[in-house]
């Protein structure tokens, strides 16, 4: 089960989830994403959908970077991992 961190200085593409899926114990991570609007469609053949990923970056943190709250379970050992997906 993923925590979610939330405020409301976070924009809507970016979601802030205390998981397991990239590391061997719980950290938190950014996901930053970028999704096709209307004009992506247009200028795109690979694009079919508004709401596609065109493409998505996440990367560990131990601070909302929007609201400066130190996160909840952070390991004291903190080690940079990102990952970074380009879909199209």
């Amino acid at each position: 089960m993923c925590t979610r961190h939330s405020c409301q200085a976070m924009p809507e593409q970016v979601n802030l989830v205390h998981t397991d899926n990239y590391s061997s114990d719980k950290e938190w991570f950014i996901f930053i994403t970028e999704e096709a609007q209307e004009g992506d469609l247009e200028h795109s053949h690979e694009l079919m959908n508004v709401g596609d990923i065109i493409w998505q970056t996440a990367f560990n943190v131990i601070f909302c970077p929007y609201c400066g709250e130190r996160l909840p379970g952070f390991r004291e050992e903190h080690y940079h991992k990102a990952h970074n997906y380009k879909l199209i």
